[in-house]
């Protein structure tokens, strides 16, 4: 979590933020959980983003950070987040063969799949409404980004 305003971390990466490489072995800042509550941020812009932590303590690269103001106490804008909605898409594998359909108009649209133990099995850019690869039998996450929505995913190939 950065502060933009004054360019000051007030949660340090226990990372590179460009090549991902850890500083530290071990867990990562939040350790196993899945939410980090802050309390009291004063007025101003902030940026925030996350590392996947593998179980040998590898880490992932980092997503684009999303952006938010916080003004006279509330989170006013935000940018680059829109978890799981208003992302029209259909997603289906047949023999091994994901299909990605996007049911509205693409806008810098990307493709990520990462194996379980956080590999990058797929980085794409999207320029058309259907998108098709092969991939091993397995268990994925996925995340598709259209016009700063993004939507993410567990994906079972078989």
């Amino acid at each position: 979590l950065k502060d933009v305003t004054n360019g000051k971390w007030l949660i340090n990466p226990e990372a590179n933020m460009t090549t991902g490489k850890r500083k530290v072995t071990g867990l990562g800042n939040v350790d196993n959980s899945l939410s980090w509550p802050i309390y009291e941020l004063p007025d101003g812009d902030y940026e925030w983003s996350v590392q996947a932590v593998d179980g040998a303590y590898e880490g992932s690269a980092f997503p684009t950070p999303v952006a938010f103001t916080i003004l006279d106490g509330v989170i006013k804008t935000t940018t680059g987040l829109s978890l799981n909605k208003d992302i029209n898409l259909e997603i289906y594998s047949v023999d091994g063969l994901l299909t990605v359909e996007f049911k509205d108009q693409l806008v810098n649209s990307r493709i990520i799949i990462y194996s379980l133990d956080g590999k990058r099995v797929l980085d794409k850019q999207v320029n058309s409404s259907v998108f098709s690869t092969n991939l091993k039998n397995g268990i994925y996450l996925l995340n598709i980004s259209n016009d700063g929505k993004i939507y993410n995913s567990k994906l079972a190939i078989f």
